[in-house]
């Protein structure tokens, strides 16, 4: 009677430790799926997280080629004044004094044109980083 205990515990152990190991390959196997299944999902997110960055950067673009025209814009039409009252400081005969006050207008003129021009391309620097900034904190 002993020895027939001593197998049927012997048994059981061994049927307990097939169970084990069948519980073992079983979580291993799930494992694996789990990480495939992460694997899919941080590709998934990069590639959203891609698409959203080229998106942005794409409107970047736009914004900038838009800030680029008023520039050239604002360019042309101070060429346009400068000309102008040269122009017409030329052919008025007018007072030696009233030229050189139409040319300092000019200058004067000039001059805030650089300033709006450099305030435009500061500001339109800052704003693209700004937008930049705000797409990247959102990915």
């Amino acid at each position: 009677w002993g020895l027939q205990q001593s197998l049927t515990l012997r048994q059981q152990m061994r049927r307990l430790c097939e169970v084990y190991r069948h519980h073992v390959e079983v979580n291993k196997v799930r494992i694996q799926e789990t990480e495939q299944k992460l694997d899919l999902l941080r590709r998934d997110f990069l590639s959203d997280v891609n698409a959203a960055v080229a998106q942005a950067g794409y409107a970047l673009v736009f914004e900038a080629d838009g800030l680029n025209c008023v520039v050239r814009n604002l360019k042309e039409a101070s060429r346009e004044v400068h000309h102008r009252v040269t122009a017409e400081a030329q052919s008025a005969s007018v007072e030696a004094r009233e030229i050189s006050l139409l040319q300092r207008d000019v200058e004067m003129l000039s001059g805030k044109f650089r300033e709006r021009q450099e305030t435009l391309r500061h500001g339109a620097y800052s704003d693209l980083t700004q937008i930049r900034d705000e797409a990247l904190k959102k990915v």
